[in-house]
């Protein structure tokens, strides 16, 4: 009984909320452009400094170039049919707890090239259907454990473009769906052993542009799906992990100096590409006709192999060096 009045309740709160929004919701055309017959608000370059209550019933809500410095708790709770919202190239320094609550059908939040130094932990409180965040292009140091957690569904996290020095082992715990993962430039040195356990449905992972010089031996061994992982312009001088699984490897612009065996066991025999170019290769043992992928790049001073019957391009479309860089296998 007590349930049942209870959901009662919440039914009503709901229609409440969604009557009141409808009756405020009358006058977006006169801020934005607003096409009533599929609920799109664009807002763009209207020196707004404050979300718009006029547009809660829009489906889609594009603020992108405005002056807007924060969001506060509770300013979506009338857009009750948000999906995609739009809030990059503001002035964003600070996302309060319960910023987008009321937003439950919220699937994208787009929040580049904004000055955020933090957000807080329950920022995401009641995004329960977010699909995408962008972070990139702030300021941000690191990740609160738990943020992230308030939206199990999320698919795709961009952090890339910010200042992260450090990352907890519990900061994408549990979310399962996660396919894509930017943290490429960002000043990360290390990354701890288990902060990808929970991803194995992980297909692209960039850590490029930072300052890892070493990573665990197991740091990606549950990235079962794992196709791309770019791991270029960083500083390591050894490869001391394993990955059971790769399509396409990079680890240009390193401090490589040799791959011995064991490294080559490691990992060659399953990546399909591997981009070594811009390294410090003093010797590379000749093991790539037993282990090789199908193509391998090694940039201006070694030569590119690519396996005679690999349907890949002969050069990257990229490549730097000679024309005629190209040993074939076969001979």
């Amino acid at each position: 009984m007590t349930a049942f009045v209870i959901t009662g309740i919440s039914l009503l709160l709901v229609l409440f909320h969604s009557a009141e929004a409808q009756q405020i919701s009358t006058s977006c055309d006169v801020q934005c452009s607003y096409k009533e017959d599929v609920h799109e608000a664009n807002c763009e370059r209207r020196l707004l400094n404050s979300i718009p209550i006029e547009c809660s019933q829009s489906t889609y809500l594009s603020l992108r170039d405005n002056l807007i410095t924060e969001i506060k708790p509770g300013v979506f709770r009338y857009f009750l049919s948000l999906k995609i919202l739009i809030l990059s190239r503001n002035n964003i320094y600070q996302i309060h707890a319960n910023a987008f609550n009321g937003a439950y059908q919220l699937k994208y939040i787009k929040l580049l090239y904004n000055n955020l130094y933090t957000i807080s932990r329950d920022a995401l409180n009641g995004t329960e259907n977010l699909r995408s965040i962008h972070l990139g292009r702030n300021y941000l140091s690191s990740i609160e454990e738990g943020t992230f957690q308030l939206a199990l569904q999320l698919e795709l996290i961009n952090l890339s473009w910010n200042h992260l020095t450090y990352l907890s082992p519990a900061v994408f715990r549990h979310l399962k769906n996660l396919n894509r993962l930017y943290l490429g430039k960002n000043k990360l040195v290390d990354l701890p052993e288990g902060i990808f356990k929970d991803q194995s449905s992980l297909i692209y992972l960039d850590l490029s542009n930072n300052l890892l010089s070493s990573l665990p031996f197991n740091l990606f061994t549950n990235l079962l799906q794992l196709h791309t992982l770019d791991l270029s312009a960083n500083r390591l001088m050894v490869i001391t992990f394993t990955l059971s699984n790769i399509h396409v490897l990079k680890l240009q612009n390193n401090e490589l100096k040799h791959l011995g065996s064991a490294s080559l066991e490691n990992w060659t025999s399953v990546a399909e590409r591997l981009y070594l170019e811009g390294n410090l290769w003093t010797y590379m043992a000749q093991l790539f006709m037993i282990y090789g992928p199908e193509a391998i790049y090694l940039g201006d001073r070694l030569r590119s192999w690519v396996r005679p019957e690999a349907r890949v391009p002969t050069l990257p479309p990229d490549f730097q060096g000679p024309a005629g860089a190209v040993i074939n296998l076969q001979a």
